[in-house]
């Protein structure tokens, strides 16, 4: 699957980066709406603007490029992490090198020619937004205990919960904001994703998870409607999820 790459928030920490990468990014199609000069305002800028895309010099002040590549793939507190490109150089040893490939960044060794800043981003593209292992097995196994079928109602119902658990209040934006995300990640309309949630929550009312719907929803749903909505089923796997931290 593609993954949309539009928009930036860059970290360079000289003059001359700050100058070159607009254009760098610009030949690669992505817009870059905030550039930074040191780690903690550019992650006041990913947590403000939640762009699609971090590139990050690794030498910065007020927290280095890798602690904030790490912070941006790594945690909670961003709903979808964004795709991330490290420029460093070689000498400059990172010592969660292997953590943050293994999140999906990339990491790019200076000098480099425009063309392979452009081929970071394209392969940027063709990989999938990162959740944490952690995250995704927890909201599998919540949906398993509910009896969610297996559907693509199923990918879009754990997508939207992990959006909702990272930002509290993107459940009160369903259809401007989650599930065109959940959608894009589940290759499917803002429609599609809407539908199909409300179907593989049918499908889980028709299990026989009947202890375990219970269990997790209690009284938070209208007992004479039986099943919950789509908006009740995300904000209970999102409230879970959330508290688990």
């Amino acid at each position: 699957m593609s993954r949309a790459l539009r928009t930036a928030v860059a970290a360079a920490a000289t003059p001359g980066m700050c100058r070159t990468l607009p254009g760098l990014l610009a030949d690669a199609n992505v817009e870059l709406i905030q550039l930074d000069t040191d780690g903690a305002s550019a992650w006041k800028s990913l947590m403000t603007l939640r762009p699609d895309l971090l590139v990050t010099d690794a030498e910065l002040p007020r927290m280095d490029g890798a602690a904030l590549a790490r912070r941006a793939l790594g945690s909670l507190e961003l709903p979808v992490r964004p795709a991330t490109i490290l420029m460093r150089w070689p000498e400059f040893a990172i010592s969660v090198h292997a953590e943050l490939k293994r999140l999906g960044a990339v990491i790019l060794d200076k000098p480099f020619e425009p063309a392979a800043f452009c081929g970071a981003v394209a392969r940027l593209r063709q990989s999938p937004p990162v959740f944490s292992s952690k995250e995704l097995a927890r909201t599998e196994a919540l949906l398993d205990a509910l009896g969610v079928p297996d559907h693509p109602g199923r990918e879009c119902l754990k997508y939207a919960a992990l959006i909702c658990a990272a930002d509290e209040g993107a459940r009160h934006a369903l259809g401007r904001r989650v599930y065109p995300a959940a959608g894009e990640l589940a290759q499917l309309s803002p429609a599609q994703a809407e539908r199909a949630i409300r179907h593989a929550i049918a499908g889980a009312w028709r299990s026989d998870q009947f202890e375990n719907q219970y269990r997790i929803f209690a009284d938070t749903v209208d007992a004479a409607r039986g099943q919950p909505t789509c908006g009740e089923m995300i904000s209970r796997l999102a409230d879970i999820l959330r508290s688990e931290g």
